[in-house]
């Protein structure tokens, strides 16, 4: 991150803390429901109806801009499914955005003019070929190693993200070992009781007693410099799920989601929250409509980082510029 980017990150999150300014600095964007696998704990892939057009979707980008945005995550489903994604990142970046690119992998090969757009690539590593197949079908391992190659040759930093489950918990070496060989990170994610779309049960929840002693390991491994991309403050926060644990959210405030069809919200685990139409009333006023979070716990990985750097938490701090 470059000095002035960081110094309105650090006068943002003051201002947020001191009179509650609301200065959307990370963007989740989903692009688009769409999806080329069925992976066993989402159950959230759509058909692409009601999705915003080009159009729209570059309005918001420049309104992000205009209110003092840093960064996006575009995501989905898929979001290299989306036959206009280029357009959306190079106004992106012409907006002075910076984009991280989630992607399953598997059509990066095909995108990769558009994957060179994005500053940061993020691609979904859930284990060994075994495991990782079994959750998201035959060749989906072979799919991610080829990705990450392709991101490494462009020097794009890279970061695998994996959703811990009651499959993959032993496996956990095999994604660091990934990590190292890629030169890249490698982030956690707690699976939930039920899949991202809030609706369905999740098949693959570890049980809590597995889940723990897997992120024990994890922050031992973080000591001994593992490329573990979470910080070991982050980690003792997951630790405690699936019990409720408050931290304190600065959601509202600091960071937002656009669904595809242009609807805002806090984040994408918020499934109670509000959902307010963006593309009508427009970013800005929509931002402001947002209501404070009433979560009991956050286990959202990413966001959890966030709200302990905004608490300005000195482990977070350095994770999180190590990690830009």
């Amino acid at each position: 991150m470059n000095p002035a980017n960081a110094f309105h990150l650090a006068r943002a999150l003051l201002a947020a803390r001191l009179n509650g300014r609301r200065t959307p600095l990370v963007a989740s964007l989903l692009v688009t429901n769409r999806c080329n696998l069925d992976c066993a704990y989402c159950g959230r892939a759509g058909d692409g109806q009601g999705e915003l057009t080009t159009g729209q979707w570059a309005r918001l980008i420049d309104e992000l801009a205009d209110l003092g945005g840093l960064r996006l995550s575009v995501t989905g489903g898929e979001p290299l499914m989306r036959p206009d994604l280029g357009e959306l990142l190079t106004r992106a970046r012409a907006r002075g955005l910076s984009i991280n690119l989630n992607t399953n992998g598997h059509l990066v090969e095909h995108k990769i003019d558009v994957v060179r757009l994005a500053h940061r690539v993020t691609i979904s590593l859930d284990g060994p070929p075994a495991v990782h197949d079994a959750v998201r079908g035959a060749g989906s391992h072979d799919a991610v190693l080829r990705a990450a190659e392709l991101v490494r040759r462009e020097k794009l930093p890279l970061t695998f993200y994996t959703v811990l489950s009651r499959d993959n918990l032993d496996h956990l070496p095999h994604v660091l070992e990934t990590a190292r060989r890629f030169g890249a990170r490698a982030f956690f994610q707690p699976g939930t009781a039920l899949g991202l779309d809030g609706c369905s049960p999740n098949p693959t929840a570890p049980d809590t007693a597995s889940y723990r002693a897997a992120i024990d390991r994890l922050i031992e491994w973080k000591k001994q410099d593992e490329p573990v991309g979470n910080s070991a403050a982050g980690l003792r926060y997951l630790r405690h799920w699936p019990d409720p644990a408050p931290i304190a959210c600065l959601g509202h405030l600091l960071f937002c989601r656009l669904e595809a069809d242009g609807c805002l919200r806090i984040c994408g685990r918020d499934d109670l929250g509000a959902r307010i139409d963006a593309v009508a009333l427009g970013l800005r006023e929509a931002i402001h409509r947002l209501p404070a979070p009433t979560c009991d716990a956050c286990w959202s990985a990413a966001r959890v980082e966030f709200h302990l750097l905004a608490q300005m938490r000195p482990a977070a701090i350095w994770n999180y510029f190590r990690n830009q």
